[in-house]
């Protein structure tokens, strides 16, 4: 009764064989979804030949099931190697159906050579979530409809202690999987040697140096497991698979315990400091750099200042596949290429381009906001902010490898940009909370990728908020409170609504004195009134900030130009010297404190202003006139308190020149020793014109000491008489 049913379905299967197209279809589809899963879930099974079913059946113990309507399954499960990171245990799957069961009855496709079991009724499932699709296994010789021995078709990595295994014809069945191979293991211990060779000869060829101690322990223990390994390969007697284990252990920890030697970054250091002397000179005075040697001084410098900043290492393991470890060896190379590329510099002559309107555009750009209860377009902000930045970062380069046309395009990008931005106006009813978080890389984290917030005293993390007006573009100086110092650490990175960095939200903006402003626009999407910005630091220094920039004063407005005043008269001529024989007579060439002085000049112009002054201690004696016939006399009192010594008369005549002499003031006598000297009892000295000495300017005038009076006994003047 059964042949029947069995034809039918013999039959059908070679319906679905006949169509390979909707089976190709249903497997491919089948497969995509499974290799999803088992690489989203599980670990990957390195790629080697599968274990054939001999090899399978050695390394377990059959475990047999009953089917549907009589017949038997045993199933073969394998425990090839065990994970002793992720406990995972790498497993392969023999099964063979019992008369009178055979492929006719689960059913037979053909898949890229291969026959297959119908994915719709046969299946193995691990590790819950997991499928994998069973095959006819390639020793089983029978033909297409006979055959009985199946399999999975690679290994597979099974974390618990069991798999479900389901047929046409039966189940599902729980297949037990062992906990350790029947055989010992050493492919953890063998890959742990393998790669710990690799990895210390790599970093030692490029010229890593060690600390001796821990690279002798390493040394040492790598024998060790040398040994272990060759004798549990040849005579296994006496060694488990926890000796293998442990083994294991023992070496990966003397790895991890190398010690590279700390770097040495003094040389690099000098030569970069050596090299920003040479970039802050270059182009000055007309001269720059060739091309070539800026380029290859630039990019030595870059790699070097790179190596400065990197950590001393803490072992010799990549920090991630695929990088390489900095070695000491790389700081000899990177001193010995910029040392080079300094010492290959030459100059050349150029004009520099003229960056006046470019720094007078940027200067104005970088401050520029938008008009109070205002913002501006997306599309105009992105362009502007855009213009802003390469300015920016090109302005401290300098120009000595830029054209005019240059400079100019980088202008005109930057005032078309301002020019072109858009205004719309603000909702003051709708707000936006901005919630500020802190964070720094994770103390001895695997990449600095991973942080982990600054923390309060009471443990909490350290967050501020600040309201904005929804769509407001907003500057935060980092002099403000809101960016936070921490002492050791520097800001970095901006990072507004978790954005991934691509399309920067928030930017930091710079102007040319070095003062720096956080920039971005408040948003929220849709009903959301609260956004986040992020600030990642790092360690350092942060730069002092410069002082606030004073306001630029308004430019004054442009005076009115005086009237030319009017050209004054040309000053009458002073008459010429007169030709007479003027004579001034000094009555006597001493004097005595409270004496008198007497003088006389004659020859002069009739009524000519005369003035005199003596010197030494200077008295200027009042304005004098000559008479009608051109004669004057005059007496001076000496003051009482007069200096003794020799004092000189200059008496200037307004046409007849300047006339001086020289007389001596004795010291006072004592009461009752004789009576002072007068002028009229000391014989007269004339002295001509000629003679005299011609002096300059009299010195700041003092107080008139002397009183005279014309026509007096003080000062008088007499006519000349006709004999």
């Amino acid at each position: 009764m059964q042949y029947p049913q069995m034809f039918a379905r013999k039959t059908q299967t070679a319906k679905q064989a006949a169509a390979p197209g909707s089976v190709l279809k249903r497997a491919a589809a089948f497969f995509a979804a499974l290799s999803v899963v088992l690489f989203t879930h599980a670990p990957a099974i390195a790629e080697e030949s599968t274990p054939g079913f001999e090899t399978v059946k050695a390394n377990s113990t059959p475990q047999t099931f009953s089917l549907d309507s009589g017949g038997t399954l045993t199933v073969w499960a394998a425990t090839l190697e065990v994970d002793s990171l992720s406990k995972s245990k790498k497993v392969m799957i023999y099964a063979k159906l019992g008369m009178p069961y055979s492929a006719q009855d689960v059913g037979v496709e053909k898949f890229d050579s291969k026959f297959i079991l119908p994915d719709s009724d046969n299946w193995l499932k691990y590790n819950d979530y997991a499928r994998d699709s069973l095959e006819w296994a390639p020793e089983d010789t029978a033909s297409q409809y006979d055959k009985t021995i199946f399999r999975i078709g690679n290994p597979i990595p099974v974390r618990g202690d069991s798999v479900q295994l389901q047929l046409k014809v039966g189940g599902p069945f729980t297949v037990k999987i062992s906990g350790l191979p029947k055989k010992l293991d050493t492919h953890e211990l063998e890959e742990a040697i393998s790669e710990h060779e690799r990895d210390y000869g790599s970093a030692v060829s490029r010229g890593l140096k060690l600390e001796e101690k821990s690279d002798k322990a390493y040394k040492e223990q790598l024998q060790k497991a040398k040994d272990l390994l060759e004798k549990a390969k040849s005579d296994p007697s006496g060694i488990t698979q926890d000796d293998l284990a442990q083994m294991r252990t023992a070496l990966n920890e003397k790895f991890s315990a190398i010690t590279p030697l700390p770097f040495d970054r003094s040389a690099l250091n000098t030569l970069l400091e050596k090299t920003d002397k040479l970039l802050a000179e270059n182009g000055k005075n007309g001269k720059r750099f060739t091309k070539a040697g800026y380029e290859a001084l630039t990019q030595a410098a870059a790699q070097a200042a790179n190596l400065v900043a990197k950590k001393d290492l803490t072992g010799i393991l990549v920090p991630h596949e695929g990088s390489e470890i900095t070695t000491h060896g790389d700081f000899t190379a990177a001193e010995t290429q910029l040392k080079t590329a300094i010492d290959a510099l030459q100059t050349e002559n150029y004009t520099a381009p003229n960056t006046d309107a470019l720094k007078k555009a940027f200067d104005a750009a970088v401050v520029k906001t938008p008009a109070k209860g205002k913002t501006w377009t997306d599309a105009t902000r992105k362009a502007f902010i855009a213009a802003v930045h390469k300015a920016q970062n090109k302005i401290p380069q300098g120009f000595a490898y830029d054209t005019q046309q240059d400079v100019d395009a980088l202008t005109a990008e930057i005032t078309g940009a301002q020019a072109a931005l858009q205004e719309t106006a603000l909702d003051p009813a709708k707000k936006v909370t901005v919630k500020f978080t802190y964070v720094h890389p994770t103390e001895n984290g695997p990449t600095e990728l991973i942080t982990e917030p600054f923390k309060a005293e009471n443990g909490q993390p350290v967050e501020q908020t600040r309201e904005f007006a929804q769509d407001e573009e907003v500057r935060i100086p980092f002099t403000d409170e809101l960016i936070k110092k921490f002492p050791g650490y520097r800001p970095e990175v901006f990072s507004l609504n978790s954005e991934d960095g691509s399309q920067p939200l928030a930017q930091v903006l710079r102007d040319r004195e070095g003062r720096h402003t956080l920039a971005f626009k408040a948003s929220a999407a849709g009903a959301q009134k609260v956004v986040s910005l992020q600030i990642k630091y790092v360690k350092g220094t942060a730069q002092a900030e410069p002082g606030p920039k004073p306001p630029t004063p308004p430019t004054p407005p442009t005076p009115p130009t005086p009237p030319t005043p009017p050209t004054p008269p040309a000053p009458p001529t002073p008459p010429a010297p007169h030709a007479g024989n003027a004579l001034l007579t000094v009555a006597d060439t001493e004097a005595v404190p409270g004496g008198r002085l007497a003088f006389t000049l004659t020859g002069l112009e009739p009524n000519e202003k005369v003035t005199a002054a003596i010197y030494s201690k200077i008295v200027t004696l009042p304005e004098m006139k000559a008479d009608a016939t051109g004669k004057l006399s005059a007496t001076w009192n000496v003051p009482a308190d007069f200096a003794p010594g020799t004092h000189t008369l200059k008496v200037t005549a307004e046409k007849s020149g300047t006339f001086t002499k020289t007389f001596t003031v004795k010291e006072a006598q004592q009461p009752g020793s004789g009576s002072a000297a007068h002028a009229d009892s000391a014989p007269t000295a004339r002295i001509t014109a000629a003679g005299l000495e011609k002096t300059g300017a009299c010195a700041a005038l003092l107080p008139i000491l002397a009183l005279f009076s014309l026509g007096t006994g003080m000062i008088f003047a007499r006519r000349r008489e006709n004999s």
